[in-house]
């Protein structure tokens, strides 16, 4: 009797877990600023924001298609003549490779928000250095193609 009546007590807990978890609350706090939590307050109302963590391949499947409508060619520029060094060709490709990767880490970055990032600030201090980490890949790109074409590497910086 005792097993049925313990069994039946987890079973019933066991049930009712899941239900709670996915109740999820927008809140207003003292600034009104919407802050979200599991726990009903004051001033929240009660919301549907879905399965929170589980992501599909639709959003990885748009940021490809905003990394193919950059400005940036998607091959350098193979050089002319025997100045273009397999070398040459190495450096090219390897900084091709971080530029795309950049841009793709800053296309994903835009879409996830994580959950320290309440204040926009930091959010955007987060993007921030993704774009220079993007800006910087850019400039050692272009760098190596015009060293790599024979003109000379000394340029004014970029602001």
């Amino acid at each position: 009797m005792k097993n049925t009546l313990l069994l039946g007590t987890a079973a019933l807990i066991l049930a009712t877990l899941p239900a709670s978890a996915d109740t999820i609350y927008a809140c207003k706090d003292s600034s009104d600023r919407t802050v979200y939590s599991q726990n009903a307050g004051k001033h929240c109302q009660k919301t549907e924001i879905g399965k929170i963590g589980i992501y599909s391949n639709s959003p990885a499947q748009s940021s490809g298609q905003l990394s193919n409508t950059s400005t940036a060619p998607q091959e350098p520029p193979h050089p002319q003549g025997s100045q273009g060094t397999q070398e040459d060709q190495a450096k090219l490709k390897a900084a091709q490779q971080e530029l795309d990767a950049a841009k793709k880490a800053l296309a994903e970055g835009r879409q996830i928000r994580y959950g320290h990032e309440r204040n926009y600030v930091r959010y955007q201090e987060r993007i921030q250095k993704l774009e220079d980490a993007v800006q910087k890949a850019q400039n050692k790109l272009n760098g190596l193609n015009g060293a790599s074409d024979g003109h000379s590497s000394a340029r004014p910086p970029q602001y």
